[in-house]
């Protein structure tokens, strides 16, 4: 398969993510413009700080930042046709509503959530989930959670993969999909399962 995968790289964890697609043979390219939008097969959009995306990629900040005019718009047409994965920041920035005002998102995702839901940099956690799509439902999944979005309000075109369960949760989903599009609130490209990554290429 001659797969591109676009990691925008505007600020946050993307080169994570470049080195987990590596470890696949899959390429990979920097989205720092528009036009690097152009031929790929998909795009990730990955964690970091969701009001900085949210700045750099509006164009109202284009005179300020190397984002351009209309990018956010681009990145909504390209998410239209092409398989698009948001990890924690990029999962808020995909979302319809992340009840705050500094941050603009691009509502491709029927979803509200409520940034670092789980506390801040202090509150960061480890847990074992079960993902049934990944097809190993007896092997759980190691999520690692950095000032985590919770999610409290999914539509009804959204598909809820999978939950957080326990104590100190509510079964919050964690992990969505609608269509072509995925979105992680924890961080899949800081462990050394690819599983996630695989399961993304799956939907091409």
């Amino acid at each position: 398969m001659n797969t591109l995968i676009g990691i925008l790289s505007l600020q946050g964890d993307f080169p994570k993510h470049e080195e987990a697609f590596r470890r696949l043979k899959v390429r990979t390219r920097q989205v720092r413009t528009e036009g690097d939008l152009e031929g790929l097969s998909g795009l990730v959009v990955p964690g970091g700080e969701s009001t900085t995306l949210s700045r750099l990629l509006l164009p109202a900040f284009a005179g300020t930042t190397f984002a351009g005019t209309g990018f956010a718009e681009r990145l909504r047409d390209f998410a239209s046709s092409h398989p698009v994965w948001g990890t924690c920041a990029g999962m808020i920035l995909l979302c319809k509503d992340a009840g705050d005002a500094r941050v603009t998102c691009l509502g491709l995702l029927d979803v509200e959530v409520i940034r670092n839901g789980y506390g801040r940099q202090v509150h960061s956690f480890e847990t074992d989930l079960a993902i049934p799509c990944l097809n190993e439902k007896m092997r759980t999944f190691r999520a690692v959670f950095i000032r985590a979005p919770r999610v409290v309000k999914v539509g009804p075109d959204v598909e809820v993969l999978a939950r957080l369960d326990g104590p100190r949760f509510r079964g919050e989903p964690v992990m969505l999909k609608r269509g072509h599009l995925l979105a992680t609130g924890f961080h899949p490209e800081l462990t050394d399962d690819l599983r996630i990554q695989q399961y993304f290429l799956s939907m091409f």
